[in-house]
């Protein structure tokens, strides 16, 4: 598996993972489309992706993610995995190469939300150093959201 930037020729396919990965009720957030994505990449302030694939042209998606930078706080927007692909670390792997990517543009912090059901992504995340740091009450229609901190400062 390679890691490579999510490019827009990648959004149709990395929507088609995330909209079969976060099925689960307990991951609370929607999908998004693929003109979600192409529109994050396009904006002003534009948001990147990384996304893992086997190193061959139109290669399955196995997982992305999507990250926004402000100065020297990102926040993570959005990591799926392609339910054939769960389980086998590809989800710390792509949050290792976002702090690398981070740390190299000076970013201080990493922010998310997690839906407070999605037992497994809060237990990667705290594996990964993520650190609770506050509650959005129904932030997803029917569950709260843990607002999550990762301090990756020199």
């Amino acid at each position: 598996m390679v890691i490579k930037p999510l490019t827009l020729n990648d959004c149709e396919r990395a929507a088609a993972v995330m909209q079969a990965a976060y099925q689960a009720p307990h991951v609370g957030a929607k999908p998004w489309s693929r003109d979600n994505l192409q529109s994050l990449l396009k904006s002003p302030s534009p948001g990147f992706g990384l996304v893992m694939n086997q190193p061959t042209p139109n290669a399955p998606i196995a997982g992305f993610l999507i990250a926004r930078q402000i100065v020297d706080d990102a926040e993570l927007l959005a990591l799926a995995i392609n339910p054939s692909n769960q389980r086998q670390g590809l989800a710390k792997k792509l949050l290792a190469a976002l702090v690398n990517r981070l740390k190299q543009e000076h970013c201080d912090r990493v922010f998310l939300e997690v839906a407070a059901e999605n037992h497994g992504a809060i237990g990667l995340y705290h594996t990964f150093g993520f650190t609770n740091t506050g509650r959005r009450k129904r932030y997803y229609k029917n569950q709260d959201a843990l607002l999550m901190t990762l301090d990756i400062a020199d």
